[in-house]
């Protein structure tokens, strides 16, 4: 009796050892469908956003170039009243100044504004360089000479193909894109903090008018670039002839018909960014055209 009492506890303590090890299994299963739900169901709304903030930023680009061809914002100087009339934002520039507009981080360049790669302008650009601490500038001006010339006659200071590990630099001919110049000996490490203030195709002589705050300085002084920045900034981008700034004969007083547009949208943790330069037809045909496109989902964190 005493053996069949044991043997008998022994099957009940297998049982639940049995059933313990069955729960434990189900469980563990229960709790990886849930988690595979959840990252399923968080992959969706990620993959939602993501087309929400596409699909607003090429609503809002679609608006902007019909605001822009469509009203007298691209033939006149900006000013308090029109863009007052126009109901947009009082902060609407076309100097770089970032606007929020239909939920939009909007930035506008008028490429005449910018250093440009072409025409490529070796005193400008030495100017530039030197302004922003680069190292060696004359020898980084000589290297981009050396870039663009078509032989491979060093210049004094220069870089020619014995001065690249890689094969097929430099390229002796004209850059294909601004970015390009990112491999230019002497201006890989400082490409990131100089290209927001560069464009491929700009003028030789650059309308202060419309540069960017960040290369004022270099055009103007750190004093005057100053004054001018708060002046402009204050929506009465006339006032700034008060200053008695020498210009150029051949600087323009309006816009160019390029201009370099930047549009972020963050919806959720999806963000989307477009970038792209906005061209004035003279064509018949056509009253616009966009080049240089780059779109692209971007991390939160730069927002």
């Amino acid at each position: 009796m005493v053996n069949a009492a044991a043997k008998h506890g022994s099957q009940r303590g297998i049982a639940l050892i049995m059933v313990l090890m069955l729960a434990a299994v189900i469980s563990t299963v229960i709790t990886v469908y849930q988690y595979k739900s959840r990252a399923n169901i968080t992959t969706a709304q990620q993959a939602k956003n993501n087309l929400l903030a596409r699909a607003a930023v090429e609503s809002v680009k679609e608006e902007l170039v019909f605001e822009l061809m469509t009203t007298p914002l691209w033939v006149e100087r900006p000013n308090k009243a029109r863009i007052a009339e126009l109901g947009l934002p009082e902060s609407f520039n076309f100097w770089g100044r970032p606007f929020t507009w239909q939920n939009a981080t909007i930035q506008i360049y008028d490429t005449s504004g910018m250093i440009s790669v072409h025409p490529f302008e070796p005193r400008v650009w030495l100017n530039f360089l030197t302004s922003f601490n680069v190292t060696e500038p004359d020898h980084v001006v000589a290297a981009l000479q050396d870039w663009f010339d078509e032989d491979d006659f060093l210049h004094l200071n220069g870089a020619e193909k014995q001065d690249y590990a890689q094969e097929g630099l430099p390229r002796n001919g004209l850059p294909q894109t601004a970015d390009e110049l990112a491999l230019v000996k002497g201006l890989d490490k400082d490409w990131q903090r100089l290209a927001p203030y560069i464009t491929f195709l700009g003028s030789s002589v650059i309308n202060f008018d419309f540069s960017p705050a960040g290369l004022l300085p270099t055009l103007l002084g750190d004093y005057r670039a100053e004054q001018f920045i708060a002046i402009r900034d204050g929506a009465e981008p006339d006032a700034t002839n008060d200053l008695m700034i020498e210009r150029a004969e051949e600087m323009a007083v309006y816009l160019s018909r390029r201009l370099k547009i930047t549009i972020d949208i963050t919806i959720e943790n999806a963000a989307y960014r477009q970038s792209f330069v906005l061209i004035k037809s003279n064509s018949a045909k056509r009253v616009s055209y966009i080049a240089e496109k780059q779109p692209g989902y971007i991390g939160t964190e730069t927002k």
